[in-house]
């Protein structure tokens, strides 16, 4: 009793900083005593036994123990005389579930071993979730982490050689607001051929630390959160070196398991369970259903929904909810992305946009997209890989890396091993595409069979001719795949290189040349693609006129469909003419309509004396209201827009991110148009200069602008019409506004009194 006595008041913390001054006495003598050495390997021995278990354990005790089951413990410990009632009152009374889980802790702790032991006992014994997790947490989170580093690490050189300066992993996701209609309609292809690599509108950037964390304080973590990029771009880059992080312990750090799935692997697959589909991946995770439970929180990658044998179909899939029940792997993956299945179980999903969307926005909590390469990491690229030699042979080298930089010096086919299969995969679905279209060039040349026929394997000697025409039919109806543009620009490019076979080349550039007067009555990105075959066959004729014209701002009167489709084509290829794009004096309504989605991309759009009226302001509200818009500057001067123009453009400034400069000199929205327009600045936060000057806007109008003053803080350039009562609001909003920089009032009717 009195060595125990003694080692009750070691404990006690009155007394610590004697015993301190003991062992720091021990530990510095040079002729410290036998008894002395057994008293403290004894002490030691008794603190690992009375402390040990509850310490080691502290902090999942406080992670998964629920209230239920902290009732369990007390009552136990309580049926067993360890626990008093006054003892359980206080911790019911201590607040939080967390502070209660603290309070019991202490209050067991400075009991002798026996309180201790009843507690570890108890744990032991239990066959409850949360008892599996005090205990083996740890021990299987380590474990699976090493599996995971073990697994990934082989990629970690093969993620590095694409280029050693381009550091992928490193860059910040973009935030956005969902897909956009080119990422839901176009090719990837065609995607980057319109954007090249521009930024979308986003919200903001958001790092791999960030990607699972809430937005806000009072927001609620994603569940399900869904990454998209181009083919090549760098999603499973991104998802490996997240594993690596994640495996090291330098991200996430909340997160129990990360348990990763590519679709190539799921494709293996025809019926499983969520448990066995996580056992069979993850063999040393012995109790799926304890990883997969509410207690711990774990993710759930799915990289890759594009390469997925299977459609989605999230209207007549068969609803599940029992991780042990078998069902077929499309309706597993359309119930778990659902909540359906593991509904405490966050959802990462990458895959091309297109396919993307297939995917219910509802389900979907926060989206995010790897951006595109700048002009400079493109230069970088292509500085490693290639001379300058390499540059002009052959033509179009440049637009076909922008997709594969994520390829080279990977080969061409790679396997990849998992535990649930072995597969065999091209490097890159571009490489996929680009060989289809040369095994296909070379198919058609020997005449062996029609591709696109309705028998698919029929034998008629058809020629090179009918197997083009019918190959193009196909890719302008195709959704995607092998049978998309993608594939006949190589294809129209392979004509040009060796010998020409029966003047082919000139032939197909006479039927695509044909085909740029014909469609519907706007100009789509497949419809631009014509002329991407054209300058792949070194047809550039056309191409050479338009460039002229458009540089010259002598457009008018010459905008047929093909020189449309030529425009389009320009303002993908050519920064120049996107940058300030001159179509002053050389559109009307048709025009504009059949031109709509090509300038989306243009970054300084010059519209000017084009007798514009209301009706195309309705086709210009939606071109700046579209998710794809990049246009920053627009001039709309010398036309004929009223009031009700003035209301279709209000209404896409209310959600316009790119509009810095709008120019509407010399109309005639009046005040009723100024006043729609007031309306919108007071809400849009990105406009900085807007010109009234000569639009009939009279004193009502200008106090309304006067009232924008006050809310607006991104105005600085302001050009407008106003009378004594127009200019004396203006002057009250001036005292309150900080912002503005420039103020423009030449042909005024002001008196002295304004």
């Amino acid at each position: 009793m009195e060595r125990r006595a003694h080692y009750d008041s070691i404990l006690d913390r009155s007394k610590r900083i004697t015993w301190q001054d003991d062992c720091y006495v021990d530990l510095q003598s040079t002729s410290c005593s036998v008894s002395s050495k057994t008293e403290t390997e004894e002490y030691l021995q008794y603190f690992d036994l009375e402390l040990g278990w509850i310490q080691k354990h502290q902090d999942q005790l406080q992670r998964f123990i629920t209230t239920s089951f902290l009732e369990e413990m007390m009552t136990h410990l309580g049926n067993m005389d360890v626990l008093s009632s006054a003892e359980e009152t206080k911790v019911k009374e201590a607040g939080r579930l967390q502070d209660q889980v603290n309070m019991f802790t202490s209050i067991v702790s400075g009991k002798d071993s026996q309180g201790s032991d009843a507690l570890r006992a108890f744990v032991q014994s239990s066959d409850s979730q949360v008892a599996q997790l005090i205990i083996n947490h740890e021990s299987m989170v380590k474990e699976h982490k090493e599996a995971l580093l073990r697994r990934y690490e082989q990629y970690r050189d093969r993620d590095s050689i694409i280029c050693p300066k381009l550091n992928i992993s490193s860059r910040t996701l973009l935030l956005v607001d969902g897909l956009s209609d080119i990422q839901q309609k176009e090719h990837d292809l065609m995607q980057v051929g319109a954007t090249r690599g521009r930024k979308r509108n986003h919200l903001r950037q958001l790092g791999l630390t960030k990607l699972l964390e809430p937005l806000t304080r009072v927001s609620l973590p994603p569940r399900v959160s869904l990454t998209v990029g181009v083919a090549g771009i760098g999603k499973t880059t991104w998802v490996r070196h997240f594993i690596r992080q994640w495996s090291q312990g330098a991200i996430c750090t909340d997160v129990s398991f990360v348990l990763p799935f590519t679709f190539c692997e799921l494709n293996s697959l025809e019926k499983v369970s969520a448990e066995r589909l996580v056992k069979m991946a993850f063999p040393h995770l012995t109790d799926p259903g304890l990883v997969l439970s509410s207690s711990c929180r774990t993710l759930l990658i799915l990289d890759g929904l594009d390469e997925f044998r299977c459609t989605l179909n999230f209207s007549d899939a068969a609803p599940c909810s029992d991780p042990k029940k078998e069902v077929s792997i499309d309706d597993l993956v359309t119930n778990i992305i659902r909540g359906n299945l593991l509904p405490d179980v966050a959802v990462w999903v990458t895959s091309r946009p297109g396919v993307a969307s297939l995917i219910p926005g509802g389900l979907v909590d926060r989206v995010t997209e790897i951006p595109g390469f700048s002009s400079k990491d493109i230069q970088l690229f292509l500085n490693h890989h290639f001379s300058e030699r390499d540059f002009s042979r052959p033509p179009g080298l440049r637009d076909r890396l922008l997709l594969t930089q994520c390829s080279l010096g990977a080969g061409v086919l790679v396997r990849e091993e998992s535990a649930l299969s072995t597969t065999y995969r091209f490097t890159h679905l571009t490489l996929q595409e680009f060989l289809a279209a040369t095994f296909y060039h070379i198919s058609s040349k020997r005449a062996l069979f029609d591709l696109f026929s309705e028998s698919t394997m029929s034998w008629p000697k058809i020629g090179f001719q009918n197997h083009f025409k019918s190959a193009f039919q196909h890719s302008q109806q195709a959704e995607d795949g092998l049978l998309c543009p993608a594939v006949i620009k190589p294809l129209a490019g392979l004509l040009a290189l060796g010998k020409d076979d029966g003047n082919q080349k000139a032939w197909a550039a006479g039927f695509l040349q044909g085909l740029l007067v014909s469609g519907g009555a706007v100009v789509s990105l497949r419809s631009v693609n014509l002329a991407y075959c054209l300058q792949e066959l070194q047809h550039t004729e056309l191409l050479r006129s338009v460039e002229e014209d458009l540089q010259l701002g002598s457009l008018a009167g010459k905008l047929t469909r093909a020189h449309c489709v030529v425009l389009g084509y320009l303002l993908h290829v050519s920064a120049e003419c996107s940058e300030q794009t001159n179509l002053t004096g050389s559109l009307n309504y048709a025009t504009v309509k059949c031109l709509l989605p090509q300038l989306l991309y243009c970054s300084f759009l010059r519209l000017e004396n084009n007798h514009f009226k209301d009706d195309v302001m309705e086709l210009l509200g939606s071109l700046l209201s579209a998710k794809d818009c990049h246009i920053q500057k627009i001039s709309l001067a010398e036309n004929a827009i009223s009031n009700k123009g003035a209301k279709a453009l209000s209404r896409a400034l209310l959600v316009n991110r790119t509009l810095t400069s709008l120019n509407l000199r010399n109309n005639n929205i009046g005040s009723k148009g100024a006043k729609f327009l007031a309306e919108a600045l007071k809400m849009n936060q990105v406009l900085v200069s807007i010109n009234f000057q000569n639009n009939s806007i009279e004193e009502e109008g200008a106090q309304a602008l006067a009232e924008v003053l006050h809310c607006n803080r991104k105005l600085v350039s302001l050009n407008n019409q106003l009378g004594d009562k127009g200019t004396v609001a203006l002057a009250e909003a001036l005292t309150v506004n900080h912002t503005l920089l420039s103020l423009q009032l030449q042909s005024n009717s002001i008196s002295n009194k304004g």
